[in-house]
Protein backbone atom coordinates (compact mmCIF):
# COMPACT_ATOMS: atom_id res chain seq x y z
CA UNK A 1 0.00 0.00 0.00
CA UNK A 2 1.10 3.14 -0.69
CA UNK A 3 0.28 5.27 2.27
CA UNK A 4 1.97 9.23 0.96
CA UNK A 5 -0.47 9.08 -2.03
CA UNK A 6 -3.54 8.07 0.16
CA UNK A 7 -2.96 10.93 2.37
CA UNK A 8 -2.32 8.24 5.02
CA UNK A 9 0.73 8.32 7.61
CA UNK A 10 3.22 5.40 7.51
CA UNK A 11 3.10 3.37 10.82
CA UNK A 12 7.39 4.15 10.39
CA UNK A 13 8.38 7.44 11.06
CA UNK A 14 10.23 8.63 7.64
CA UNK A 15 13.09 9.92 9.69
CA UNK A 16 13.93 6.11 9.80
CA UNK A 17 13.37 5.60 6.27
CA UNK A 18 16.56 5.59 4.43
CA UNK A 19 15.88 5.38 1.16
CA UNK A 20 18.70 4.21 -1.65
CA UNK A 21 18.14 5.69 -5.14
CA UNK A 22 20.29 4.31 -7.96
CA UNK A 23 22.16 7.63 -9.75
CA UNK A 24 21.29 6.60 -12.94
CA UNK A 25 17.76 7.14 -12.21
CA UNK A 26 18.15 10.96 -11.45
CA UNK A 27 20.28 10.85 -14.90
CA UNK A 28 17.93 9.21 -16.74
CA UNK A 29 14.56 10.97 -15.76
CA UNK A 30 16.32 14.13 -13.70
CA UNK A 31 12.97 16.69 -13.58
CA UNK A 32 10.39 13.77 -12.29
CA UNK A 33 13.41 12.32 -9.99
CA UNK A 34 14.64 15.39 -8.41
CA UNK A 35 11.17 16.34 -7.12
CA UNK A 36 10.57 12.69 -6.47
CA UNK A 37 13.78 13.33 -4.01
CA UNK A 38 12.35 16.53 -2.72
CA UNK A 39 9.13 15.50 -2.26
CA UNK A 40 10.74 12.36 0.09
CA UNK A 41 13.12 14.58 2.02
CA UNK A 42 10.72 17.44 2.79
CA UNK A 43 8.68 14.14 5.23
CA UNK A 44 11.98 13.61 6.82
CA UNK A 45 13.19 10.46 4.42
CA UNK A 46 16.70 10.38 4.43
CA UNK A 47 17.86 9.57 0.73
CA UNK A 48 21.02 7.42 -0.60
CA UNK A 49 22.54 7.87 -4.01
CA UNK A 50 23.92 4.74 -4.86
CA UNK A 51 26.33 3.61 -7.77
CA UNK A 52 27.68 7.22 -8.25
CA UNK A 53 31.02 6.73 -10.33
CA UNK A 54 32.29 8.12 -13.58
CA UNK A 55 29.42 10.00 -14.91
CA UNK A 56 29.60 13.48 -13.27
CA UNK A 57 27.20 14.91 -15.19
CA UNK A 58 25.02 13.43 -12.32
CA UNK A 59 26.07 16.94 -10.50
CA UNK A 60 24.62 19.31 -13.31
CA UNK A 61 21.36 18.12 -12.31
CA UNK A 62 21.63 17.83 -8.33
CA UNK A 63 20.68 20.77 -5.83
CA UNK A 64 21.93 21.36 -2.35
CA UNK A 65 20.89 19.04 0.23
CA UNK A 66 18.79 16.65 -2.37
CA UNK A 67 20.35 13.78 -0.89
CA UNK A 68 22.08 12.59 2.60
CA UNK A 69 24.71 10.69 1.33
CA UNK A 70 26.32 9.40 -2.22
CA UNK A 71 27.51 6.01 -2.59
CA UNK A 72 30.45 5.45 -4.55
CA UNK A 73 30.57 3.10 -6.94
CA UNK A 74 32.57 -0.49 -5.95
CA UNK A 75 34.06 -0.17 -9.38
CA UNK A 76 35.49 3.06 -8.47
CA UNK A 77 36.97 2.47 -5.06
CA UNK A 78 38.38 -1.66 -5.32
CA UNK A 79 41.79 -0.41 -7.06
CA UNK A 80 41.77 3.07 -5.57
CA UNK A 81 45.25 2.49 -4.48
CA UNK A 82 46.65 1.78 -7.46
CA UNK A 83 44.99 4.29 -9.78
CA UNK A 84 45.30 7.52 -10.26
CA UNK A 85 42.51 8.20 -12.42
CA UNK A 86 40.16 6.09 -9.61
CA UNK A 87 41.69 8.17 -7.17
CA UNK A 88 41.23 11.35 -9.24
CA UNK A 89 37.29 10.51 -9.99
CA UNK A 90 36.51 10.01 -5.74
CA UNK A 91 38.53 13.30 -5.26
CA UNK A 92 36.14 15.06 -7.49
CA UNK A 93 33.53 13.32 -6.55
CA UNK A 94 33.75 14.36 -2.69
CA UNK A 95 34.41 18.17 -3.82
CA UNK A 96 30.98 18.09 -5.45
CA UNK A 97 29.42 16.35 -2.27
CA UNK A 98 31.15 19.24 -0.05
CA UNK A 99 29.76 21.21 -2.11
CA UNK A 100 26.36 19.72 -2.46
CA UNK A 101 26.37 19.39 1.32
CA UNK A 102 26.12 15.81 1.41
CA UNK A 103 28.17 12.73 2.95
CA UNK A 104 30.15 9.96 1.04
CA UNK A 105 29.87 6.73 1.62
CA UNK A 106 32.73 4.28 0.31
CA UNK A 107 32.74 -0.22 0.52
CA UNK A 108 32.63 -2.84 0.98
CA UNK A 109 36.75 -2.01 1.76
CA UNK A 110 38.61 -4.57 2.11
CA UNK A 111 42.61 -3.54 2.58
CA UNK A 112 44.08 -0.81 4.68
CA UNK A 113 45.77 0.61 1.54
CA UNK A 114 42.06 1.50 -0.05
CA UNK A 115 41.19 2.49 3.35
CA UNK A 116 44.03 4.79 3.58
CA UNK A 117 43.61 6.70 0.11
CA UNK A 118 39.57 6.79 0.95
CA UNK A 119 40.39 8.54 4.29
CA UNK A 120 42.91 11.25 2.46
CA UNK A 121 40.42 11.79 0.17
CA UNK A 122 38.06 12.75 2.60
CA UNK A 123 35.27 10.26 2.08
CA UNK A 124 33.18 10.52 5.00
CA UNK A 125 32.10 6.94 5.75
CA UNK A 126 33.71 3.90 5.35
CA UNK A 127 32.49 0.18 5.35
CA UNK A 128 34.03 -3.37 5.07
CA UNK A 129 36.39 -5.77 6.45
CA UNK A 130 38.99 -3.45 6.85
CA UNK A 131 37.15 -1.57 9.36
CA UNK A 132 35.81 -4.53 11.24
CA UNK A 133 35.09 -8.29 10.27
CA UNK A 134 31.22 -8.94 9.68
CA UNK A 135 29.79 -10.12 12.87
CA UNK A 136 26.23 -12.25 13.04
CA UNK A 137 23.62 -10.13 14.18
CA UNK A 138 22.65 -12.35 17.13
CA UNK A 139 26.25 -12.06 18.39
CA UNK A 140 25.78 -8.15 17.71
CA UNK A 141 22.27 -7.91 19.28
CA UNK A 142 23.60 -10.04 22.28
CA UNK A 143 26.81 -8.87 23.19
CA UNK A 144 27.00 -5.58 23.05
CA UNK A 145 24.87 -1.79 22.87
CA UNK A 146 24.32 -2.58 19.09
CA UNK A 147 20.52 -2.22 19.49
CA UNK A 148 20.30 0.35 21.91
CA UNK A 149 19.19 3.40 19.58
Amino acid sequence: MNYWSNGEHSPLPPRLLHLIIPADVIVKQAETAVATLQKLRQRGCQIILSQVGRDLHLFNLLNPHIADYLLLDSDLITNIHESLMDEMLASIIQGHAQRLDIKTLAGPVQNSQVLDTLSSIGVDLIYGDAIAETQPLDLLLNTSYFAIH
